[in-house]
């Protein structure tokens, strides 16, 4: 880990139908604008995975990756 980094960060986003996130990690390293994370296990992780998978989907023709093309259109 870089001496230069902050032990911890906490992140703070909001993601269409899925509504607020916090996450904390801990930076490991960086390179330009590029900063490499450790995220720490949080009680928002299934939630999130759950929406990263739903937005994977779009364009495909399953029942749920329609609804989820419909909210980003």
């Amino acid at each position: 880990r870089n001496a230069d980094l902050p032990q911890e960060i906490e992140l703070h986003f909001i993601l269409p139908y899925a509504g607020a996130f916090s996450l904390a990690a801990s930076p490991r390293w960086y390179s330009g604008r590029l900063v490499g994370l450790r995220f720490r296990p949080s009680l928002q992780e299934e939630a999130l995975k759950r929406w990263v998978k739903d937005f994977s989907l779009l364009g495909h023709t399953g029942r749920r990756a329609l609804r989820a093309r419909g909210a980003f259109a």
